[in-house]
């Protein structure tokens, strides 16, 4: 691999990387809580080239989040365990209530795509957002 190559990937990697530092903008407990969300099916996905991309489904259920199937994920190459750990965000989602959620250590990039394509999913329920 020359040299431009090398260093256009690492750059590449570099802000995929940065990317995910700071301010998710995922709806947090407290902006669900808020939300007015209708009950229905809803599609959803995030792609962030050239590490991850998914697609997800959202079933809501009288308001809240109730199911989560993930359709398509694309994962950078992770380890074994990486990929067992990234199953169990949907349930955290829907156990907490929250789509930011605590991503996985060596697949941040992938976690966060979850958690995006699921956050697109609930935008298209979201009726409104209230404040108490």
């Amino acid at each position: 691999m020359n040299l431009f190559l090398k260093s256009n990937v690492v750059l590449m990697l570099c802000l995929g990387i940065l990317s995910c530092v700071g301010s998710t903008g995922l709806m947090t407990h407290e902006h669900l809580e808020r939300a007015l969300l209708q009950d229905g099916v809803y599609e959803g996905r995030h792609v962030k080239l050239p590490l991850s991309w998914a697609n997800s489904v959202v079933t809501i259920k009288q308001g809240k989040i109730a199911e989560i199937e993930i359709k398509r994920c694309l994962i950078f190459p992770l380890k074994r365990k990486s990929k067992k750990k990234l199953k169990n965000i949907p349930e955290e989602i829907i156990q907490k209530q929250s789509i930011m959620v605590d991503a996985v250590s060596s697949a941040t990039s992938s976690s966060y795509s979850l958690m995006h394509a699921v956050q697109n999913a609930v935008n298209k329920a979201l009726v409104s957002e209230t404040i108490h």
